[in-house]
């Protein structure tokens, strides 16, 4: 009986830690995708998986709060605050639970398939990578016809491209007095969202140069721009991140 009670006891206690193991980093989010702290204030959450092989490696699944899979995407971990998109990540319709894309990453490029679904789950799309570059495509109607073919995913642009940006950066980013003085120089990497109309939202010094003078200046910069030419997923505007490199550096 002692025998028995320590089989059960030690098969509980594998469990417990494997069920640690697999689940961690839950993460709650509100309707604005904003972490918060409780379950009971939020309308969506993330779990982390690692992988028993690959130790650098997490698959990452998101649920409705209910608990319908909305997402699962791979992870390979970099280093503390950089991971890549490896592997297949798949998204799920949030309104009927069906299959709604399945997008093969290797090292944060397109790499291989990339399928897409309708709702009734007839295949939408049906595109092939090979490191980033689109190597054939398809489309098809909700009936399943042959169509003419779409750009899967547009990013966003700014109005006369990347010269005209960088013209913006160069007539409108002040060097802090302080920071010249001190001759402190570095780069700001900063984060923020445009939105289906171009607008630009949620600016943020993402990746800091050291210096809270630099990080405000390159912040106030880019919350000025004017309106970017939104991006687009499956042939609709979507609301897309960015990240934008704000340099500061002092002519010797």
């Amino acid at each position: 009986m002692k025998n028995r009670k320590r089989v059960i006891l030690l098969i509980c206690l594998g469990f417990s830690v494997v069920s640690s193991w697999a689940q961690k980093d839950t993460v709650f989010y509100n309707k604005k995708i904003e972490i918060v702290a409780l379950r009971k204030d939020a309308s969506s959450y993330s779990v982390s998986y690692p992988d028993s092989i690959k130790k650098n490696r997490i698959t990452t699944k998101t649920f409705s709060i209910s608990g319908q899979i909305w997402s699962e995407t791979p992870f390979l971990i970099l280093n503390k605050s950089e991971k890549v998109y490896d592997g297949i990540q798949r998204t799920w319709n949030r309104k009927n639970g069906n299959l709604k894309s399945e997008i093969t990453y290797k090292n944060n490029k397109l790499n291989g398939s990339l399928k897409t679904y309708w709702s009734n789950e007839q295949l939408r799309r049906d595109d092939v990578f090979k490191d980033g570059k689109l190597l054939t495509g398809k489309c098809y109607t909700k009936a399943g016809a042959d169509t003419t073919y779409y750009e899967y995913d547009v990013k966003p642009s700014y109005p006369g491209g990347q010269e005209m940006l960088y013209k913006y950066l160069r007539e409108n980013l002040e060097y802090p007095e302080q920071a010249k003085e001190n001759g402190i120089e570095g780069t700001v990497m900063v984060r923020f969202y445009i939105e289906k109309d171009g607008s630009i939202t949620d600016v943020t010094a993402y990746k800091s140069s050291g210096n809270h003078l630099l990080d405000a200046e390159a912040v106030r910069v880019v919350r000025g721009m004017q309106n970017w030419i939104p991006g687009k997923i499956e042939g609709k505007f979507a609301r897309k991140t960015h990240t934008l490199p704000v340099n500061f550096f002092l002519n010797n």
